[in-house]
């Protein structure tokens, strides 16, 4: 995997700080957001390349409120007794997951 297959296009801390300073003397007004997951919207087609999540707790009851019908079947309890579901991502985040991978490294 190419470095630039690797890398997360999330902004750095350091390039945060440096466009701050500048617009703070500059008298920019500055808006931040975040799009949730915008990383994770590339579709894995190789099944061999998708990866298993477990979900717990709250995550759980978002899921089965959200689409019953889907999610409701496949709920179980870990040993603790908590709700748990596992669940099979056809998107991007084993490519999120090597790009941390590849800054810690």
């Amino acid at each position: 995997m190419t470095k630039e297959d690797a890398s997360s296009p999330t902004v750095s801390t350091q390039a945060v700080l440096l466009t701050s300073i500048v617009d703070a003397h500059e008298r920019r007004d500055v808006a931040v957001i975040d799009i949730p997951n915008a990383f994770i919207q590339t579709r894995v087609d190789n099944p061999k390349d998708r990866v298993i999540i477990r979900m717990l707790g709250v995550v759980v009851d978002w899921l089965v409120k959200a689409a019953p019908e889907v999610y409701r079947p496949f709920v179980t309890n870990d040993k603790k007794g908590n709700k748990m579901l596992l669940v099979e991502c056809w998107n991007a985040i084993y490519g999120t997951m090597i790009a941390e991978l590849s800054q810690v490294l």
